[in-house]
């Protein structure tokens, strides 16, 4: 079996959410696509019933919203807000696993991790933006890992040591 070059020193773990949650967030990613498809079917039967500045100028705001939505969601990278796994790259970083997406967070720009109160699960703030994601969930239906990728998380940002100066 080879290693990957850059991960010899490093030890890689994957905390996995519960089958529910990862059920969830594919869910959430039909239901989402299948809006934006009947947000736009609506807009093009205004249109072609009727040809009027008014109408089309809602429908123009329909067909926008759902290109919006998916820009955000993908190129901006908020399906990361809420992971169904998460993988921990020892003192390098963590990736975080959404449907049909991954993005890396290098652990230089995690700055804390804390118990959310208005939602069940932790809150982990970022530094700097990864596109439009300032941060990401762990929510309670993660499962039993929840709280273990929660404390693996902590453990990394002791381990890098004090924040830098000017953040």
């Amino acid at each position: 079996m080879t290693m990957n070059p850059r991960a010899e020193n490093s030890e890689l773990r994957r905390f996995e959410g519960s089958r529910w949650w990862e059920s969830n967030a594919y869910g959430a990613v039909v239901a989402g696509i299948s809006g934006g498809i009947v947000l736009c079917a609506v807009a093009g039967t205004m249109i072609y019933m009727t040809q009027s500045l008014e109408v089309f100028l809602v429908a123009g705001g329909l067909i926008a919203s759902a290109v919006i939505g998916l820009l955000a969601l993908y190129p901006g990278n908020q399906i990361a807000a809420h992971p169904y796994a998460v993988e921990i790259e020892e003192g390098r970083g963590l990736r975080l696993l959404a449907p049909l997406k991954n993005v890396y967070i290098p652990i230089e720009d995690v700055r804390e991790i804390r118990r959310s109160f208005l939602a069940v699960g932790w809150v982990v703030k970022l530094r700097t933006r990864h596109r439009l994601l300032k941060g990401f969930v762990i929510h309670g239906g993660f499962g039993r890992q929840g709280g273990d990728l929660a404390q693996a998380i902590q453990d990394e940002i002791a381990r890098r040591g004090p924040p830098r100066s000017g953040t």
